[in-house]
Protein backbone atom coordinates (compact mmCIF):
# COMPACT_ATOMS: atom_id res chain seq x y z
CA UNK A 1 0.00 0.00 0.00
CA UNK A 2 0.60 3.82 -0.56
CA UNK A 3 0.21 6.09 1.90
CA UNK A 4 0.74 9.89 1.43
CA UNK A 5 0.66 12.28 4.11
CA UNK A 6 -1.49 10.27 6.43
CA UNK A 7 -2.09 11.38 9.88
CA UNK A 8 -3.13 8.92 12.42
CA UNK A 9 -4.09 10.03 16.03
CA UNK A 10 -5.18 7.43 18.48
CA UNK A 11 -6.21 7.95 22.41
CA UNK A 12 -7.05 5.18 23.83
CA UNK A 13 -6.30 1.54 24.23
CA UNK A 14 -6.46 -1.64 22.08
CA UNK A 15 -7.47 0.37 18.72
CA UNK A 16 -6.59 -1.24 15.64
CA UNK A 17 -6.38 0.06 12.30
CA UNK A 18 -5.92 -2.46 9.26
CA UNK A 19 -4.85 -1.26 5.86
CA UNK A 20 -4.60 -4.29 3.63
CA UNK A 21 -2.71 -4.66 0.53
CA UNK A 22 -2.67 -2.16 -2.71
CA UNK A 23 -4.65 0.48 -1.51
CA UNK A 24 -3.30 3.83 -1.48
CA UNK A 25 -4.26 6.99 0.84
CA UNK A 26 -3.75 10.31 0.56
CA UNK A 27 -4.34 13.28 2.72
CA UNK A 28 -5.97 11.34 4.77
CA UNK A 29 -6.70 11.82 8.75
CA UNK A 30 -7.60 8.42 10.94
CA UNK A 31 -8.78 9.61 14.55
CA UNK A 32 -9.68 6.71 17.13
CA UNK A 33 -10.94 8.32 20.86
CA UNK A 34 -11.41 5.98 23.59
CA UNK A 35 -10.67 1.98 23.55
CA UNK A 36 -10.79 -0.98 21.49
CA UNK A 37 -12.12 1.06 18.16
CA UNK A 38 -10.97 -0.56 14.68
CA UNK A 39 -10.74 1.08 11.35
CA UNK A 40 -10.39 -1.09 8.46
CA UNK A 41 -9.61 -0.39 5.13
CA UNK A 42 -9.70 -3.65 2.71
CA UNK A 43 -7.59 -4.32 -0.03
CA UNK A 44 -7.00 -2.18 -3.20
CA UNK A 45 -9.39 1.49 -1.76
CA UNK A 46 -8.34 4.68 -2.70
CA UNK A 47 -8.69 7.88 -0.78
CA UNK A 48 -7.75 11.13 -2.67
CA UNK A 49 -7.57 13.79 -0.10
CA UNK A 50 -9.22 15.22 2.87
CA UNK A 51 -10.69 12.35 3.92
CA UNK A 52 -11.89 12.06 8.01
CA UNK A 53 -12.46 8.63 9.15
CA UNK A 54 -13.17 8.58 12.77
CA UNK A 55 -14.25 5.42 15.33
CA UNK A 56 -15.13 6.53 18.79
CA UNK A 57 -16.68 4.29 21.73
CA UNK A 58 -15.13 0.81 20.80
CA UNK A 59 -16.96 1.21 17.18
CA UNK A 60 -15.58 0.27 13.98
CA UNK A 61 -15.70 1.37 10.36
CA UNK A 62 -15.32 -0.76 7.96
CA UNK A 63 -14.53 0.32 3.93
CA UNK A 64 -15.02 -2.93 1.34
CA UNK A 65 -12.04 -4.15 -0.70
CA UNK A 66 -11.54 -1.78 -4.24
CA UNK A 67 -13.73 1.20 -2.16
CA UNK A 68 -12.93 4.97 -3.72
CA UNK A 69 -13.34 7.74 -1.51
CA UNK A 70 -13.07 11.05 -3.27
CA UNK A 71 -12.10 14.15 -1.69
CA UNK A 72 -13.02 15.88 1.57
CA UNK A 73 -15.00 12.34 2.52
CA UNK A 74 -16.05 12.47 6.86
CA UNK A 75 -16.87 9.09 8.03
CA UNK A 76 -17.49 9.59 11.57
CA UNK A 77 -18.83 6.60 14.08
CA UNK A 78 -19.80 9.06 16.52
CA UNK A 79 -20.36 12.70 17.86
CA UNK A 80 -17.91 14.92 19.11
CA UNK A 81 -20.37 15.43 21.86
CA UNK A 82 -23.09 14.37 23.86
CA UNK A 83 -26.62 15.08 23.11
CA UNK A 84 -29.10 14.77 26.16
CA UNK A 85 -32.71 14.26 26.52
CA UNK A 86 -35.12 16.76 28.97
CA UNK A 87 -33.76 14.40 31.93
CA UNK A 88 -30.49 14.85 31.00
CA UNK A 89 -30.11 10.97 29.68
CA UNK A 90 -27.70 10.72 26.62
CA UNK A 91 -29.26 9.83 23.42
CA UNK A 92 -26.68 9.69 20.46
CA UNK A 93 -24.36 6.87 21.13
CA UNK A 94 -21.89 5.64 18.26
CA UNK A 95 -22.68 2.80 16.09
CA UNK A 96 -20.39 1.41 13.62
CA UNK A 97 -20.12 2.03 9.66
CA UNK A 98 -19.56 -0.56 7.75
CA UNK A 99 -19.34 0.06 3.57
CA UNK A 100 -19.33 -2.61 1.38
CA UNK A 101 -16.83 -3.66 -1.14
CA UNK A 102 -16.26 -1.10 -4.73
CA UNK A 103 -18.23 1.79 -3.50
CA UNK A 104 -17.26 5.25 -4.51
CA UNK A 105 -17.88 8.00 -2.07
CA UNK A 106 -18.50 11.02 -3.91
CA UNK A 107 -16.90 14.59 -3.10
CA UNK A 108 -17.87 16.26 0.26
CA UNK A 109 -20.24 13.43 1.24
CA UNK A 110 -20.84 12.59 4.93
CA UNK A 111 -21.29 9.36 6.27
CA UNK A 112 -22.46 9.17 9.68
CA UNK A 113 -23.09 6.62 12.66
CA UNK A 114 -24.87 3.52 11.91
CA UNK A 115 -24.56 3.45 8.42
CA UNK A 116 -24.25 -0.20 6.31
CA UNK A 117 -23.98 0.62 2.57
CA UNK A 118 -23.84 -2.73 0.10
CA UNK A 119 -21.04 -3.61 -2.50
CA UNK A 120 -21.19 -1.51 -5.68
CA UNK A 121 -22.90 1.58 -4.61
CA UNK A 122 -21.83 5.31 -5.63
CA UNK A 123 -22.70 7.84 -3.09
CA UNK A 124 -23.11 11.26 -5.23
CA UNK A 125 -21.28 14.61 -4.50
CA UNK A 126 -22.37 16.52 -1.45
CA UNK A 127 -24.64 13.70 -0.03
CA UNK A 128 -25.51 13.13 3.94
CA UNK A 129 -25.73 9.98 4.58
CA UNK A 130 -27.69 8.43 7.68
CA UNK A 131 -28.63 5.27 9.11
CA UNK A 132 -32.65 5.76 7.73
CA UNK A 133 -31.06 4.66 4.83
CA UNK A 134 -30.16 1.43 5.30
CA UNK A 135 -33.47 -0.46 4.85
CA UNK A 136 -33.86 0.62 1.29
CA UNK A 137 -30.31 0.47 -0.52
CA UNK A 138 -29.28 -2.28 -2.22
CA UNK A 139 -26.22 -3.57 -4.18
CA UNK A 140 -25.84 -1.93 -6.78
CA UNK A 141 -27.58 1.57 -5.82
CA UNK A 142 -27.03 5.26 -6.57
CA UNK A 143 -27.30 7.39 -3.26
CA UNK A 144 -27.88 10.87 -3.12
CA UNK A 145 -29.10 13.95 -1.44
CA UNK A 146 -29.44 15.37 2.22
CA UNK A 147 -30.90 13.74 3.50
CA UNK A 148 -29.43 10.88 1.20
CA UNK A 149 -31.95 9.03 -0.86
CA UNK A 150 -31.73 5.80 -2.93
CA UNK A 151 -32.39 7.75 -6.77
CA UNK A 152 -31.63 4.52 -9.03
CA UNK A 153 -30.79 0.86 -9.03
CA UNK A 154 -28.98 -2.01 -10.84
CA UNK A 155 -26.04 0.55 -10.90
CA UNK A 156 -21.79 -0.17 -10.85
CA UNK A 157 -18.99 2.00 -11.76
CA UNK A 158 -15.87 1.64 -13.23
CA UNK A 159 -12.39 3.48 -12.28
CA UNK A 160 -12.36 4.37 -15.73
CA UNK A 161 -14.32 7.31 -17.27
CA UNK A 162 -14.31 5.55 -20.52
CA UNK A 163 -15.18 2.13 -19.66
CA UNK A 164 -18.92 0.89 -21.09
CA UNK A 165 -18.85 3.56 -23.94
CA UNK A 166 -20.35 2.18 -27.14
CA UNK A 167 -17.93 1.13 -30.13
CA UNK A 168 -17.98 3.17 -32.65
CA UNK A 169 -19.37 0.59 -35.29
CA UNK A 170 -22.37 -0.56 -32.88
CA UNK A 171 -25.79 0.01 -33.85
CA UNK A 172 -28.43 1.49 -32.29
Amino acid sequence: SRLKNVTFNIHGDNNEIIIESGCSLTDTIFTMEENENLIWIKKGSTTTGGVLLSAIEGRKVVLGEDGMLSREVYIASGDGHGVVDSIGRRTNYSEDILIGSHVWIGYRTIINKGVIIPNNCIIAAGSVVSRKINNSVMEGSIIAGNPALVVKQNMNWTRSRKDGEKDDNEIT
